[in-house]
């Protein structure tokens, strides 16, 4: 439940694309009474096109766009053929991939494929990261590690700094490195002499990333939210940072999986350090400017006649608050 109200508080407080009328669409009227509004998947193929047209369909190419739109609707006038969905639902899933279509989006339309098309679809063996298509994988042997320095140092052109203490993770497409990061298992050991040092040891970090870096050529395909994913399913408690040298989405990247700022220095805040931790991001209850915010959506809600949607934000908010 408070899962719920920090996803929430989440949408009202930080930039997200969201509306009243996706609410709307988890409340499906016409198949109220085979699912939920707060479950995370659509009810039928209906439900699940139009969540996809609203939410993904945005982020494609004209040319990409207007041919999705016109196989909805072929599979549509046809009934929904088991089998020209199932096809048709690998090249949605590559194209939005290749578009960058946002983790948790994508995440929602891999659910509803395996639902809808009775789990025949999306089940790619990697199990370890959010996005089910790939594989994350530690880079252990001399040869893998050499790639990743190569890769690390093609992205940030520049020399590798000393990797003693880190470990290093990666997904591979063939026998070919497109993606690694690197952790530091002694992540405070650069800050001793900072004036900060106090302040960044008192989180405790577990492990820092050092560098997240994927091959130009294989970008938008969700690999470096993946990769900080299954870190965060691997450690406990995890500092990162953004420098000049950062790719422009990795800030984005950060905060959509939770990482707050803790530390800011230059130009812009150009430099700045992330913390996360498996605690921090579930909190216990809610503060005064997130219930407030709250109340105003559900009394919203309740004026436009979505009673259902108002009711359980209500139910959220109480239960929150007496936690």
């Amino acid at each position: 439940m408070t899962d719920r109200i920090t996803n929430l508080a989440t949408y009202l407080n930080e930039p997200y694309t969201w509306s009243v009328d996706s609410l709307n669409k988890a409340a499906c009227e016409s198949c109220s009474e085979k699912k939920q509004a707060k479950e995370e998947t659509s009810c039928c193929p209906e439900c699940h096109f139009e969540f996809e047209e609203e939410e993904a369909v945005p982020f494609l190419s004209d040319k990409i766009k207007k041919k999705l739109l016109k196989e909805h609707k072929e599979l549509e006038e046809k009934g929904f053929p088991e089998k020209e969905m199932l096809a048709h639902s690998k090249r949605e899933v590559k194209w939005f991939e290749e578009a960058g279509v946002p983790c948790e989006i994508l995440t929602r339309i891999k659910k509803d494929h395996e639902i809808l098309l009775g789990k025949k679809i999306n089940k790619g063996e990697g199990t370890q990261a959010r996005t089910e298509s790939f594989h994350v994988v530690e880079l252990t042997s001399p040869k893998h590690k050499k790639q990743a320095i190569a890769l690390e140092t093609k992205v940030f052109q520049g020399p590798t700094p000393d990797t003693k203490h880190h470990r290093t993770f990666g997904i591979f497409e063939g026998d070919k490195l497109v993606a690694m990061t690197r952790v530091n298992t002694r992540p405070l050991d650069g800050w001793k002499k900072d004036s900060d040092y106090d302040k960044l040891k008192a989180l405790a970090p577990e492990v820092g990333i050092s560098a997240t870096a994927v091959d130009p050529d294989y970008r938008g395909r969700g690999y470096a939210t993946g990769m900080k994913a299954y870190l965060q399913g691997k450690y406990s408690r995890i500092m990162t940072g953004t420098g000049p040298k950062s790719h422009a989405s990795m800030p984005r990247i950060n905060e959509r999986l939770g990482f707050r700022p803790v530390l800011t220095r230059g130009k812009r805040g150009q430099n700045t350090q992330y913390f996360w931790s498996d605690s921090s991001s579930r909190p216990n209850n809610i503060t005064s400017k997130v219930k407030h915010s709250l109340i105003k959506l559900s009394n919203y809600l309740d004026s436009m006649g979505h009673i259902k949607a108002a009711d359980e934000i209500d139910l959220l908010i109480y239960n929150a608050s007496t936690q």
